[in-house]
C-alpha cells in the first residue's frame, strides 16, 4: 500500500509534509480522475466525484 501511495503522491506531484494536507490532496485527484473516468457515463457520477473533490480540496 506504501508503493501504490508514493507512486500516487509522484504522479499527483505532491509534496506536502503535513500527512493530513497530503492525504486531502490524495483524495481530491482520486476524486478528479474518477469524473473524468465517469463523465461519458452518468452525469450524476460526474458531479457527486466533482463536488467531493472539490470538497477535499477547499478542506485542505
Amino acid at each position: 500500500m506504501q508503493n501504490f501511495l508514493e507512486k500516487l503522491d509522484d504522479l499527483a506531484d505532491i509534496k506536502n509534509e503535513n500527512a493530513l494536507a497530503r492525504m486531502l490532496e490524495r483524495v481530491a485527484f482520486i476524486f478528479m480522475i474518477l469524473m473524468f473516468v465517469s463523465a461519458p457515463h452518468s452525469i450524476a457520477a460526474t458531479q457527486i466525484a466533482w463536488l467531493t473533490g472539490m470538497f477535499a480540496w477547499f478542506i485542505r
